[in-house]
């Protein structure tokens, strides 16, 4: 019960309560989208390269799908779902950034796929290594 009077007085020695200016807007327009944190733009140039980066790198994959070794060909459709999921992951966070919609599950299935190609690779990876070499 002591420390209810002592709170209670602090407001008071503080002084009185301030108000905001009167040349400041009471809200915020409808046109302007409010972000909790402001991302710069650049960070959607960053993820443009990317993506570009990551579709330049389909060339080579297509290739490879097109070779007569089965073993490069299977290789190449890892790589292929790696790179798609790359390229989803990449894209759906670009779109996030530019447009007011939400665009997180295009990347939340971009990651997924990269998740499924590198525990594919992995696991093909594990059993090259336990096999005994004869």
């Amino acid at each position: 019960m002591e420390f209810a009077g002592i709170l209670e007085g602090i407001p008071a020695a503080l002084g009185p309560a301030r108000t905001p200016p009167s040349n400041l807007p009471s809200r915020v327009p409808a046109s302007a989208t409010v972000r909790a944190v402001e991302i710069p733009d650049w960070f959607g140039w960053i993820f443009l390269g990317l993506t570009l980066l990551q579709a330049l790198g389909l060339v080579p994959i297509i290739r490879r799908l097109r070779g007569l070794d089965s073993a490069v060909r299977a290789e190449a459709r890892f790589d292929l779902l790696e790179t798609i999921g790359s390229m989803l992951l990449f894209g759906g966070l670009l779109l996030s950034l530019e447009v007011s919609e939400s665009w997180f599950r295009l990347a939340l299935a971009g990651f997924v796929l990269m998740g499924a190609g590198y525990a594919v690779k992995g696991v093909r990876l594990l059993r090259a290594r336990r096999r005994p070499t004869a």
